[in-house]
């Protein structure tokens, strides 16, 4: 056994880097006129395909940071891309002038308070919180 101290190495570094996976729950200003959401227009939307709600008003994507735990979490299991992927989509449609880079913003705090009083806002958090002008959207599988 004279390599168990190997394996107990790698197996505590391996532990070090795995993150747990978030759970993340989609929300949109309250005067958004749905409460679910199909999969694949919810790609649309995060991939700056569909810039407009049913009703005509313009979609304004809000996300964090590219290396946040939450916004990989939400690329894989949301949108099954990686963040990686995502960005490549929005540097290849800005470039082309198809659409505008999604806002970013720092916490989840502020992300309430953009989506709250940004009409047409849609966007991620960890956990659902109550907040006025705001709902969350049940994403259709």
């Amino acid at each position: 056994m004279p390599f168990e101290w190997l394996k107990s190495l790698i197996m505590a570094g391996l532990l070090s880097i795995t993150q747990p996976s978030l759970a993340a729950e989609l929300l949109v200003h309250s005067e958004t006129a749905l409460t679910s959401i199909g999969r694949d227009q919810l790609r649309a939307i995060f991939a700056l395909q569909k810039a407009h709600w049913s009703d005509g008003s313009p979609i304004i994507v809000l996300r964090f940071a590219s290396n946040t735990a939450l916004h990989k979490s939400f690329c894989t299991q949301q949108l099954g891309v990686s963040p990686q992927q995502l960005e490549a989509v929005w540097e290849r449609r800005v470039f082309t002038g198809q659409g505008r880079r999604p806002t970013i913003v720092q916490d989840e705090q502020e992300m309430l308070m953009e989506i709250a009083r940004t009409p047409g806002a849609i966007g991620y958090i960890s956990e659902r919180i109550e907040h006025e002008n705001v709902k969350f959207l049940t994403i259709d599988r």
